[in-house]
Parts: C-alpha cells; structure tokens; sequence
C-alpha cells in the first residue's frame, strides 16, 4: 500500500434523498351542493346523473356522493323512497332501502331495479341523508318506458376507482339494449380532471379511438391515463352514450367516480457501518419508509457515489465506490417506517460502500463527507 499522509480514516456521511415513486391516478363530482354561511356540522347529498331513462325491467343507477360539511365525520344513514310500483332498491348491490355510509366513505351507488309491474311513466325517487339530527332530502327522476319502446342504458362499474397521480384507472361500461335495439352506441366521457386521457377499448382488445361500440357488442372498457401532475380530488364523471334505436337520437348517461390521491415520498436514508480509510470497505444498510397504506414492489434499487463532496479537492468517484450482488427486488409493507433493508433481503445482499486504495494520495479526503445517490422504483 503507498504511503498517504493522513491522520485518521476518512469518514463518510450520506444524505437522506428520494426514491422515485412509479405510479399514476383522477375523480369527478357534478350536482348541486348546498352552502352554508354557519360553521355548525353540515351535510349534502348529490345524486348524478340527476335522471335515467329504463324500459321495463331494467334498473336505473345512480352514484350518490356524500359531503360532510363544517367538521362533520360520522356515519351518514341514506335511505330511498316514493318508488314506483314493482321497484326494488339496492346499496351497492346490498338490497334494501337505507344503508349506513361509514365515516371516510363519500360514494355509493343506488340501484333502482323495475319489474313487469312497474308503470309506465316518470318518477321522482327521494334519496334522505341522515346524521344524527341532520336530515337532508334531494330527489333524481326515473323515466320507465314500455318493452316495446327500442332503448339501451348505460352502467359504468366499479362506480369509483382511486388513483395516485400517474396511475391509470379502468372501469367497465355495460351497455344493455332493449325494445328491439340492436345497433351501435357512441360512448364518451366528460368531467376528466386535466392531465387525464381517456381510451376506449372493445371485448375483442380493439381500441377505439372514438368510443364506438358496434352494434351486438354490449359494452367497452374506458382506461383513464393520469399524469404525475394531475390535480387531486374527488371528480364525478359522467359517461355519455348516444344512439338511435328509432326515428330520434337519444342519450343516455352513467356515473362514474374517480378519486386521484397525492403521490408522497418514499424515503431511503443510510450510510455506511463505520469509518473509511483506504482499502476499507462497509455494509449500507439503507433505512426504507413507506407512506402509503399499500405495499409497495420495489424494483431495480441501486447506491451511487455523487462526485461532489464536502472537501474541494476530493472527488467523490475517484476515491468513493459502492459494489454488492446487486439489490433484488422486494416488497415494502404498507406504512413501513424506517425498516433497516437487511430485515427484508437479508444482510449479504445489502450493498457496500468503499474508499478506494489508489496510488495518489488522498490526504484531501480526510474528514471528508461524501453523498450517496439512491435510484429504482416503486409501484404497488
């Protein structure tokens, strides 16, 4: 080994930095919300759509949002009724006229099935909310129509999907015909978030660029593509089908719900077991934190050497490598914190930082503090 003037071995510091989170996510709300200049708990409730038009033995859907108002937390009791004859109700697809929308929870989906025995006619369901002492009322009009009347309605499923931003979220929109209805549906879907695109994609994995569903096909998959900048929210989508099962075009509306979260940092942190000096090598048992309340699959995770560090003179490549077998791919528990690495892959393949052995000297590097970089991905 060559002679290098140095007084003690160099040590080594690492900053904490951020681990990039691979993800993507989007929600929409139209209706009619109430405003209160009092600060007293309050609560509204936005059916939407507002109207469905159903031949007879079809069910109308509606997605039912909940806001809690001026602090409000607790349970919301929504309850349905004034129904036509030979009409049952459901909460999602639980029957019954009332559920209990836990605190948290802010959409639900009606289902108003008719039957052989429903009239013929328009209807004006009213759907209660109650909390506690808050009792608030809003109604949605059902139009039946006869089995001999050509029509089609429309059912986006799930009735909400929640996203972080840059994910993407899928739902399946049915398009059932009746009355002798056979042709195609256009479809569409408005209230998007910015930053969201939406593609069309048929049973037989064809894409439809237009949101035309051919006649005898009985329905599509809407994909909604997020960005890592799209706003965060609740957004209340309306899917919108037109046809023409008679003389007359006709339109027709679904509700969808789409919830786009933050996407939070994944924090790793570490440095090296002990001092450095020349021909040194340590273990960096990195330190993982997860934020969010699923696990995440961590791929592709590595330890670099910045070239910057805290003393002029000293590079941080030409003295500093990190080596190892290379970090596998594992998983991260949901709302992990601070797990040291080495609990989760085992202490061999964590990886190691060294000072190099070189033939100049390094008496700059004495004292010095080198930044370790942290790269790979994230997704749930």
């Amino acid at each position: 080994m060559p002679s290098i003037p140095m007084r003690r071995p160099a040590r080594r510091a690492a900053r904490r930095t951020v681990l990039a989170l691979i993800v993507g996510l989007a929600v929409l709300t139209c209706g009619s919300y109430a405003v209160y200049a009092a600060t007293q708990p309050d609560l509204s409730i936005a059916p939407s759509p507002g109207s469905q038009t159903v031949t007879l033995g079809q069910a109308a859907t509606y997605s039912v949002t909940v806001n809690r108002l001026n602090g409000l937390t607790g349970p919301v009791t929504l309850k349905v009724g004034n129904l036509p004859a030979g009409v049952t109700s459901s909460w999602d697809g639980v029957a019954g006229s009332s559920v209990a929308v836990p605190a948290g929870v802010n959409v639900v989906t009606l289902k108003l099935q008719t039957s052989s025995t429903t009239p013929v006619g328009t209807a004006y369901p009213a759907i209660t909310a109650t909390s506690g002492s808050l009792t608030r009322t809003t109604a949605v009009t059902m139009v039946v129509q006869s089995t001999a009347t050509p029509n089609f309605t429309l059912a986006a499923v799930p009735a909400s999907r929640t996203i972080l931003q840059g994910e993407n979220a899928v739902f399946s929109v049915d398009v059932s015909r009746a009355g002798g209805f056979t042709g195609p549906v256009q479809l569409g879907v408005t209230g998007l978030p910015s930053g969201v695109t939406a593609t069309w994609r048929l049973p037989n994995g064809t894409v439809s660029s237009t949101g035309s569903v051919p006649a005898g096909v009985a329905g599509a998959t809407l994909e909604l593509a997020s960005q890592r900048n799209t706003p965060t929210g609740s957004f209340q989508l309306a899917v919108v089908g037109s046809g023409k099962p008679g003389a007359t075009e006709i339109v027709r509306f679904a509700a969808a719900t789409l919830i786009v979260q933050p996407t939070l940092s994944f924090q790793i942190s570490g440095s090296p077991s002990r001092a450095l000096a020349p021909g040194v090598r340590a273990p960096v048992d990195l330190r993982l934190t997860n934020p969010y309340a699923f696990a995440l699959k961590v791929t592709g995770l590595a330890v670099g050497v910045e070239e910057a560090t805290s003393t002029p003179g000293c590079s941080g490549t030409a003295n500093f490598r990190t080596s190892g077998p290379g970090v596998p791919g594992f998983v991260l528990p949901a709302q992990a914190k601070d797990v040291a690495l080495s609990t989760i892959i085992g202490a061999s393949a964590i990886p190691t930082v060294e000072m190099i052995d070189t033939d100049a000297s390094q008496a700059s590097c004495v004292d010095t503090a080198v930044t370790l970089q942290y790269s790979g991905s994230a997704t749930r």
